[in-house]
């Protein structure tokens, strides 16, 4: 294991609301897992640093100091994630779900004990600040889903109670009605951990009673410049990696990815593939523009319509549809695609389990994963299709018919009812 011994056997019983057999298993699955997965070798022989800077470069998000009770605070911008980049530079899901453990590793080993060492008193847990300001649904394609997914299902089974807190600001009329459905059905302490906040004065005055303006980055009302605290922090995470590799014998980086790492860190450009290819470049623009116009031909749902409220722009949508009924259609689907995203975010920021939902509202939530599962995954797919067509590309084969679809809602619901605590959505 890592870190602080005695916090982490807490960090397991506060998991399993302090019943020691349960505790003491999942203790048990972690070390297996730890062992099976060569966790220890990953840090000591970590992803290519070259492909973590490709990482750090298309997902803005990292630790940036401490929050008013000196917790590590970890700031996520989820609507800049450029995944076709990632991809175009060949970064697979495997590479970066280990970047995650390695990043896990560095909180568990140094930050907490750092953190610790300031606040003169046990520091477990952190604060984590969502900024969902731009993010669509089209964002959330299948190979993201799936990552978020396995990412959640890792920290739940093997990272427990790691997060104090979790802050998502920005989030849409959507979002936030979404989440206003589900916390019904968590127990008030995870409810607790969890706050969706809009954008307006009051988020502002929320994210400012945990974190003060001097630790919030310009696009949150603080006055820290966030891309030169994380790079800092960045820094200071390299440090850390490469000397667990000196450590096992291994060197981590070349004269050249040390040349480029030294460019991250001072804020210059560093080498990914063609600009088209870039986060926002013309390659992704082209490909979405041509998927909108394939839709637009067949009197259907243009996706740019989706506003940065997570809503539809009722004038433009309509102008796109032949009728209220496919109107309503389109509507339902984002509808529930938007709860599977929630659902995702939820679980990725907040590293919560399904143990705290109670029977009920375990049964509810189940129903609803299948019924976002199935809208969601249908849309998601239609739109994929729609690409490859249009690219003269293969279209991405689609998850599966209606029927394997509910089969997960009803799986997710099976298990937490069978008292395993821990879902494959990591929420609770």
């Amino acid at each position: 294991m890592c870190g602080d011994e005695d916090a982490t056997l807490d960090r397991y019983l506060r998991a399993r609301k302090y019943d020691v057999p349960a505790a003491a298993a999942m203790l048990r699955d972690t070390l297996a897992w730890r062992a099976r997965e060569g966790v220890d070798r990953l840090v000591a022989r970590p992803v290519s640093a070259r492909k973590v800077l490709v990482i750090r470069r298309c997902r803005p998000a990292s630790y940036v100091g401490f929050d008013r009770r000196g917790r590590p605070l970890y700031i996520d911008r989820v609507a800049h994630l450029d995944q076709d980049a990632m991809v175009a530079a060949g970064v697979t899901p495997e590479d970066y779900i280990a970047y995650h453990v390695l990043e896990m590793e560095f909180y568990l080993r140094w930050l907490c004990p750092a953190a610790s060492a300031l606040a003169g008193a046990t520091t477990d847990t952190s604060l984590t600040v969502v900024d969902a300001t731009g993010l669509r649904l089209t964002m959330f394609t299948r190979g993201v889903r799936e990552i978020f997914a396995a990412i959640a299902k890792i920290d739940s089974d093997h990272y427990p109670e790691t997060m104090g807190n979790t802050l998502i600001y920005g989030a849409g009329v959507v979002f936030r009605t979404v989440w206003g459905v589900l916390q019904h059905f968590v127990d008030p302490y995870t409810r607790s951990k969890v706050r969706v906040l809009g954008s307006g004065r009051d988020a502002l005055r929320t994210l400012h009673s945990f974190v003060a303006a001097d630790a919030l980055p310009a696009f949150l009302g603080g006055r820290a410049d966030f891309e030169a605290e994380r790079r800092a922090w960045y820094r200071r995470m390299d440090q850390w990696v490469e000397g667990e590799c000196r450590r096992a014998g291994n060197a981590w980086m070349d004269a050249e990815t040390a040349e480029h790492m030294r460019e991250f860190y001072e804020g210059r450009t560093i080498g990914l593939p063609s600009g088209g290819m870039r986060a926002g470049g013309a390659g992704a623009r082209g490909r979405r523009q041509a998927a909108e116009r394939g839709f637009r031909a067949r009197g259907e749902i243009g996706f740019d319509d989706v506003g940065g409220d997570g809503g539809f722009h009722a004038a433009g949508t309509r102008r796109r549809l032949e009728g209220g009924a496919r109107w309503a259609v389109a509507a339902g689907a984002a509808l529930a695609a938007a709860a599977a995203l929630a659902a995702a975010a939820l679980a990725v920021g907040a590293g919560l389990s399904l143990g705290g939902l109670g029977p009920r509202g375990t049964a509810a939530a189940g129903l609803l994963a299948a019924a976002a599962a199935a809208a969601g995954g249908a849309w998601a797919d239609r739109l994929a299709e729609a690409e490859g067509t249009l690219l003269g590309q293969p279209a991405v084969p689609p998850l599966g018919d209606l029927r394997s679809r509910v089969g997960v809602g009803r799986e997710l619901s099976k298990r937490s009812l069978g008292g395993r605590g821990a879902g494959c959505c990591g929420l609770g």
